[in-house]
């Protein structure tokens, strides 16, 4: 009982630390977004060229994430959190005395490390902590820092930039680092089984230019289209190289990245489901704030203004899922779904009838309702795992977030710039084109969230078998045997 006790630590404590720890982390993941033309003026250098402090960010971010495992087994929780939070310091630091460029994205890159490694250990932190009873809650918690920072960024830094200026956005962020790192020393504990076994380079390699390729081929799809050499050869030289990486890990006794907890097919499943919603994420995230900006003409912070309702009830809306898939499991799911096509499909008809209000409304309800679809089904994937298998599911997990929230940023970019080019010049044709583009992609979400509701009935069963809140336990004695039954 007391080895137990020591190993979880207060679980109350550790869930406060980490959720502090991820909002900051996401937020400075997506405040750059608002001020890459600041940058561009400050330095001198093209929005193109500002646009790898997010590309570059992205990339490292997805390169690394994989490896997250590797560094909690080695490492332990506690040192994975204080080595993240660090990293970010150190990026925040660079960034904030960047005289170029040049040492600002240097900076940013370092900033990325953290976001690599941080998120993964959150999540399998959380649930490795969590009473068995109220996990949905837990993980709910950590959803809201995935969810409702992206959404509150842009009304923050968007005042934070017109107010105060540029490096304040840097600025801000040490005394609120400084907190994590005092409180993570102070009141944080190891929670999570260490592992032996050397670090495999081959598998590192690959895994960089695996996951690193096809982050960087999809961000470049932004851009320039899916069929442009630039996407075609680092996505080629991606998935080849992910092919040789999996073999490797199966093959493997001591492996970078447990594959096999693929075998469970509740977890296979709910991840698939995952990927997906990740993508619909983004047309909310990417597609609305600018065509406020674009089509309505308004400024960055009465865009950030817009959202900032729906940034509110995507942070109340994970909590409550949380709680609402430890009482019903995932029958929230379908229900998030449709509320999230009914919000998507009113932002269209505001679009068109040029209402504020009825904006702000639809986009309130989209924003309130993902959460009791995503937070359910990843409650649902990392609960099928046994705790030694948690930082490989969360390694996992991230990864793919990060893959499919660069996939949805291209595909969202390309309807709106690629699809409705503006047919004259001036800024009338260029705000009848954004607006067309942003009908497309509202379209686009509501129709990917309906048919992932008819996809997620046909094979919910499979998914929760029995119906229930509480996470399905493999056998720690028998654990090949019983993920190959699964």
């Amino acid at each position: 009982m007391n080895e137990k006790k020591k190993l979880r630590g207060n679980p109350t404590v550790i869930v406060a630390l980490l959720v502090f720890g991820g909002f900051i982390t996401i937020f400075n993941e997506v405040e750059m977004n608002i001020a890459l033309p600041t940058v561009s003026q400050i330095y001198s250098v093209p929005v193109t060229t500002a646009q790898w402090l997010t590309t570059g960010y992205m990339l490292v971010a997805g390169a690394l994430m994989p490896l997250a495992a590797f560094v909690m087994g080695r490492l332990g929780s506690r040192n994975t959190v204080l080595f993240s939070l660090s990293a970010l310091l150190v990026g925040v630091l660079v960034s904030l005395v960047s005289s170029n460029f040049e040492v600002l994205l240097a900076g940013r890159l370092l900033q990325a490390v953290c976001a690599a490694f941080f998120m993964p250990v959150m999540f399998a932190t959380i649930m490795a902590v969590a009473p068995k009873d109220k996990i949905g809650m837990y993980n709910g918690l950590a959803m809201l820092v995935l969810m409702a920072a992206p959404a509150i960024s842009p009304t923050l830094s968007g005042v934070i930039l017109s107010v105060m200026g540029f490096r304040w956005l840097f600025t801000l962020m040490l005394p609120f680092l400084a907190v994590a790192l005092v409180g993570t020393l102070l009141f944080m504990t190891d929670v999570l089984d260490t592992r032996k076994g050397a670090l495999d380079i081959v598998s590192v390699i690959l895994s960089c230019l695996g996951f690193g390729g096809v982050v960087f081929g999809i961000g470049q799809a932004a851009g320039s289209g899916f069929a442009s050499p630039a996407v075609l050869v680092p996505l080629v030289v991606g998935v080849v190289s992910l092919v040789f990486y999996a073999r490797r890990q199966m093959s493997s006794d001591h492996p970078l990245l447990n594959l096999r907890i693929l075998k469970h097919v509740r977890y296979r499943r709910s991840l698939v489901f995952m990927s997906i919603l990740q993508v619909v994420l983004f047309g909310g995230i990417l597609v609305v704030p600018l065509f406020i900006q674009r089509g309505w003409g308004l400024t960055a912070v009465e865009a950030g203004l817009y959202m900032l309702p729906g940034g509110v009830l995507t942070a109340v809306g994970n909590l409550l899922a949380g709680m609402a898939f430890d009482r019903f499991g995932l029958k929230t799911v379908p229900f998030g779904l449709l509320g999230n096509a009914v919000g998507y499909l009113g932002v269209a008809a505001a679009i068109v009838m040029h209402s504020p209000l009825m904006l702000i409304v639809f986009c309130a309800i989209y924003s309130g309702s993902l959460p009791f679809a995503m937070t359910a089904l990843t409650t649902n994937s990392l609960g099928c795992l046994e705790k030694r298998e948690l930082p490989d599911g969360s390694s996992m997990n991230n990864t793919l977030n990060q893959i499919f929230g660069s996939l949805g940023t291209a595909l969202y970019t390309l309807i709106m710039y690629q699809l409705f080019v503006p047919a004259g010049t001036g800024a009338a044709a260029e705000a009848a084109a954004i607006s067309g583009g942003a009908l497309c992609a509202m379209g686009v979400s509501a129709g990917i969230s309906l048919v992932a509701v008819v996809a997620f009935l046909m094979v919910r069963r499979s998914i929760d078998p029995a119906g229930s809140a509480q996470p399905q336990q493999v056998d720690e004695s028998n654990a090949p045997a019983a993920a190959k039954a699964a």
